[in-house]
């Protein structure tokens, strides 16, 4: 009985992988290949800084608001779920879960109001009548 011993191939280096990415991609210098996850127009790029920025600005703008942790925030908002309900005889219901008294006082804060308790009401269809 013989072992077989089965050599692990060597790892490519990085620049071993450009120069095949290279190699393979035709030059298209007029049309540059989207890249996935990028911006390349300006007017794209300059929308995206603004965005980031306007989200940073509200995170910061309620951390001050109510002295706590945008983490802490978010984990307990994140906590507030809506359920969808649908039974053959009752229809389709949207409910969410029952605030807690941090989510309650972190929207009393921000002077937001309470998201409804129920979003979707359908009753379920009539009965066919059977003929």
């Amino acid at each position: 009985m013989s072992a077989a011993v089965h050599a692990r191939p060597a790892t490519r280096s990085n620049e071993e992988r450009s120069r095949r990415r290279e190699a393979s991609t035709p030059d298209n210098s007029e049309h540059p290949r989207p890249t996935t996850g990028h911006h390349r127009r300006e007017d794209r790029i300059r929308a995206h800084v603004l965005l980031c920025w306007l989200a940073l600005l509200l995170i910061r703008i309620i951390e001050h608001e109510t002295d706590d942790t945008w983490r802490n925030i978010r984990n307990e908002l994140q906590r507030l779920h809506l359920g969808t309900f649908t039974g053959p005889a009752s229809g389709t219901c949207q409910q969410r879960t029952e605030l807690t008294t941090r989510q309650r006082d972190l929207l009393r804060t921000l002077k937001l109001p309470e998201p409804a308790r129920f979003t979707r009401l359908d009753p379920a269809p009539p009965p066919v009548p059977a003929t």
